[in-house]
């Protein structure tokens, strides 16, 4: 019995060791089980593969690892071990700079022939938080260009962030000589993790520009992770910005623009108005150190014998002065829309004044053409005198920590209608207290009489107001209120804005926002020289606004409250409350084709008058197909939206319906010669029982340089039935075709041309040799006219008066540097003349750190600005890269070059060197000393 029982035993333990040995055959183990990486760098890692077992194993090895790790070892698909055998295999991986960051598995697996499970071992791999970011950063336009009354600058810069997690950076704007600033002291952006971004740094101009001084611009940049603002220096980038002359680059090389000179005539029919008459001219021209600009704008009504002088001015600028007599179209706490007379000045401290004297009547013609005809020109002919506005107002900045601003104005207006006068005061003020935040504040009163009635008919009026907006990176702020009396003299008269909004913005495709507006009127108009007329009407919106972005899907949801509040003509008042739940896809792919698709739906409730007062839901379904330039738009509501969509008596509410289609379409032909918007709509409504076609098309034409046809064609149409939409009643449609042609100057003006060509001058002898090249892409300034030269550096002014020009020129060489040129040309006949730009030269640099005894600190040459400056002061800067290379551009000369440390720019080595005509010049090798850096030493000790 004790041998049948050992016998078992023994048979179990064979069997168990058999299992055991079955499944450890080829066991994979690894060297380490969590692997730090880095984006464009690589890692390895080693498996074993162990055989205890007496026979030799056959393994099949599979490799499972995310996309962004490429093996670069090769890992054998098929391996034999033998018995009691053990083999390492090394394998090496490198990670794409796509890497997320997210942690990555790798996993391998181990199968046999005889075993069904196979053996699976693996390792994490996770982002290496203590590796420095990859960041770099470069200028998408090194001269841009900033054109008259431009007060910011935009300056392009391309950041490539190759780290597996998001960088913040600050930014520093640097002006030589003083001339532009940030809107802060230093901007903040967030870098998005393995992505290339381009910012716009927005530089604001500070006062009046020099164009004849180069200004240059250093964008630094530094870490900003750290919430002391102590992060690392991180490198810097120089642009010189050109000062334009005028607001436009012209290719065509005419000194007097595209379009100096101007007539055009036009014919049209403006429905029940009939057929239009109009006649358009408009020029520029350089009077002494200005511009005057004019313009005349002239219709003709031919069947109601109406005329109309309109849009018609003289325009002076010279520096900071400005003149304007004609039609004026301007806007503070008055209207000030009608003809007469404007003037402004700026000042050197930044002050600004601004005076207005005007009739508030847009036609020149009013009441002194007689009409005759018809009901329209007898009603044209009653109409009174119109009133008259006086006006002054005054701006400059405060003297207060940050940047603050303010704005005073006082006007005089006397209403001919109602035998009125009144004086408005408004004052206002804007203080950004720091880079987040900012606060405006605006009061403002008001007083109106009657000189011709008994007791004046006094009105006194007040309005006060003020707004909030403070801005972090996940949460925008913005809360306003403004509040004016029934009386008040102003445009806001008898009104309460109130407008909140906060946004949660923390993830960039997400938004999440909250927003409360209301906009109610509770007006007391005089309707006669002594009485008054209430009339109130506004809208009341609280929302939450949900916008998430899936790729290419974007998806919309708003929920929302709509009080709408209107006064009827018969003096009632009424109002609806609308609770609405908006919800909308949109989705495009990458060839440009689009699909959207939305329902607004919820309740309205029509509350007042009481005896018509309603509840009934209101849906609206909106969708929109496109592709590239065309659209189709369709529309379907079931139930009142707007207030006025049901009137009393219409019948049953709830059983209004509207349906609404359109396509439109965008052309741009014959390399933009021939562009037309072409719209058309369709619109049934339930109460009416009638149908609405719509017809907009905007066609223009270039049939030459100075020729140019446009034509607009706007119908309206209503009929019963759909056949009778072909009938086109007319009495709402407009036709019009206009004729414009330019001309390169004035009648009576003789033509001169003046012909310049520029070379790079290498010698600087002022003459063209041989060897000399013509430089392409100059920006040219011929007095206010701006330019580029062609392939041959020409450029060519055509049909210009006689007198002096300056000539300025301000570019990039194919050497990389910007130059500056100016002279003065007269010109009494044609000119032609060749220009000599100097050349510039290259010079290398090299800067070595020399350590201290014991320094084992990392030189961090980056750290460095080198400023050369020449005899006459122009000066160079650059900074030496991470190996304390650097490269300047210089024309023949002698240069003091100036080394200087950012952190410690008191510590700075100077020497003198000359730049000579004849090619590559001798790299400059600078030691710098170890005093020039902190350093630290330690201390020996016994221990």
């Amino acid at each position: 019995m004790k041998k049948i029982v050992f016998s078992l035993l023994l048979l179990f333990f064979w069997h168990t060791i058999s299992a055991l040995d079955n499944n450890y055959a080829g066991i994979i183990g690894v060297a380490q089980k969590q692997v730090d990486g880095t984006p464009g760098e690589t890692f390895s890692n080693i498996i074993t593969l162990t055989n205890p077992t007496d026979q030799s194993s056959d393994l099949r090895l599979t490799l499972t690892a995310p996309k962004a790790f490429r093996l670069l070892t090769q890992l054998p698909t098929k391996l034999t071990l033998g018995a009691h055998s053990t083999r390492q295999v090394v394998l090496k991986f490198m990670i794409e700079r796509t890497w997320t960051g997210e942690a990555g598995t790798v996993r391998i697996e181990s199968a046999q022939a005889n075993v069904a499970e196979p053996s699976v071992s693996q390792f994490m791999v996770q982002p290496n938080r203590n590796a420095p970011s990859v960041l770099s950063f470069t200028l998408l336009d090194d001269a841009p260009l900033l054109a008259p009354g431009q007060d910011t600058l935009f300056v392009p810069v391309r950041f490539s962030n190759q780290s597996p997690h998001a960088r913040v950076v600050r930014i520093r704007l640097y002006s030589l000589p003083d001339g532009f600033r940030l809107p802060r002291p230093f901007l903040e952006a967030k870098l998005t993790n393995n992505r290339d971004s381009t910012l716009y740094i927005p530089c604001l101009t500070t006062g009046a520009l020099t164009r004849d001084r180069r200004y240059d611009l250093t964008i630094e940049v530094q870490d900003g992770d750290k919430p002391d603002r102590s992060g690392p220096f991180l490198g810097s980038i120089i642009c010189r910005p050109v000062l334009l002359a005028s607001a436009k680059r012209f290719t065509d090389r005419d000194l007097l623009g595209e379009s100096p000179f101007g007539v055009a005539v036009g014919v049209g029919k403006l429905g029940r108005a009939g057929l239009v008459n109009e006649l358009r001219t408009w020029g520029q021209q350089t009077v002494g150190k200005g511009r005057l600009d004019f313009k005349l704008y002239y219709l003709n009504y031919a069947q109601l014998n109406y005329h109309e002088l309109r849009d018609t001015y003289v325009h002076y600028q010279q520096n900071d002065f400005e003149l304007h007599v004609g039609n004026l179209y301007d806007m503070h706490e008055l209207s000030l829309i009608g003809v007469g007379v404007r003037a402004a000045g700026t000042f050197s401290n930044g002050t600004r004044v601004e005076g207005w004297a005007l009739r508030n009547q847009s036609n020149w013609l009013a009441g002194l053409v007689p009409f005759t005809g018809n009901s329209v020109a007898q009603f044209q002919a009653t109409q009174p005198l119109a009133d008259q506005t006086y006006s002054m107002r005054v701006s400059g900045t405060l003297p207060l920590p940050g940047e603050a601003r303010y704005e005073l104005s006082s006007s005089f207006y006397q209403q001919r209608r109602l035998e009125r006068a009144g004086l408005l005061h408004y004052a206002a003020a804007q203080w950004r207290l720091n880079a987040q935040s900012t606060l405006k504040l605006r009061v403002g009163n008001s007083y109106e009489y009657s000189p011709a009635q008994a007791g004046r008919q006094q009105l006194t009026g007040w309005a006060a107001g003020g707004s909030f907006n403070h801005l972090t990176k996940s949460l925008d702020l913005y809360t306003s209120a403004y509040i004016s009396s029934p009386v008040y003299g102003g445009i806001q008269r008898g009104a309460t804005l109130l407008e909140h909004s906060l946004t949660w913005k923390k993830w960039r495709s997400t938004r999440l926002a909250y927003r409360y507006s209301q906009i109610k009127y509770n007006q007391l108009v005089l309707s006669t020289p002594s009485e008054l007329t209430s009339r109130q009407y506004g809208n009341t919106v609280a929302d939450l606004y949900w916008a998430q972005q899936i790729g290419r899907l974007t998806t919309v949801l708003r929920p929302y409250v709509w009080i709408q509040d209107q006064a009827l003509p018969s003096g009632v008042n009424q109002r609806a409350n609308s609770y609405r739940l908006m919800a909308s896809l949109r989705y495009e792919t990458r060839l440009g084709a689009r699909l959207e698709a939305g329902i607004d739906a919820g309740r309205f409730d029509l509350v007042t008058p009481p005896t018509n007062a309603f509840r009934v839901p209101s849906m609206r379904y909106v969708g929109s197909v496109g592709y590239g330039n065309l659209t189709l738009t369709a529309l379907y509501q079931q139930g009142p939206f707007l207030i006025n969509d049901y009137q009393t008596g219409q019948g049953n509410p709830a059983g209004f319906r509207q349906l609404s289609v359109g396509p439109t379409a965008h052309v741009n032909l014959l390399d933009g010669r021939l562009r037309a918007n072409l719209g058309a709509g369709l619109t049934y409504n339930s109460t009416s029982q009638s149908w609405n076609g719509l017809l907009y098309n905007s066609i223009h034409f270039q049939a030459n340089p100075t020729l140019r046809f446009n034509l607009d064609i706007n119908t309206l149409s209503y009929g019963q039935l759909l056949s009778e939409l072909s009938a086109m009643p007319g009495q709402d449609t407009q036709l019009r075709l206009e004729v414009a042609k330019t001309f390169r100057r004035l009648p009576g003006q003789s033509s001169r041309t003046m012909r310049l060509r520029f070379f790079e001058d290498e010698n600087n002898n002022q003459r063209k040799d041989g060897n000399e090249q013509y430089l392409p892409d100059l920006v040219v300034n011929v007095n206010e006219t701006s330019m580029l030269t062609d392939r041959k550096g020409q450029v060519v002014c055509k049909d210009i008066p006689r007198g002096t020009y300056t000539i300025r020129a301000v570019s990039k060489l194919s050497t990389g540097e910007p130059v500056w040129f100016q002279d003065t040309v007269q010109v009494v006949n044609s000119v032609e003349l060749e220009l000599g730009i100097r050349k510039t030269w290259r010079t290398a640099g090299q800067l070595r750190c020399q350590r201290a005894r014991y320094d084992n600190q990392p030189c961090d040459l980056e750290q460095y600005r080198v400023e050369t400056t020449g005899a006459a002061g122009e000066l160079y800067r650059t900074y030496a890269d991470a190996d304390g290379r650097f490269t300047l551009y210089l024309p023949v000369g002698t240069y003091q070059l100036s080394v200087i440390p950012v952190q410690t720019p008191a510590n700075r080595k100077q020497i003198t060197y000359n730049v000579e005509t004849g090619g590559q010049q001798k790299q400059l090798d600078i030691d710098l000393a170890p005093n020039s850096r902190p350093v630290q030493y330690k201390r020996f000790t016994k221990n």
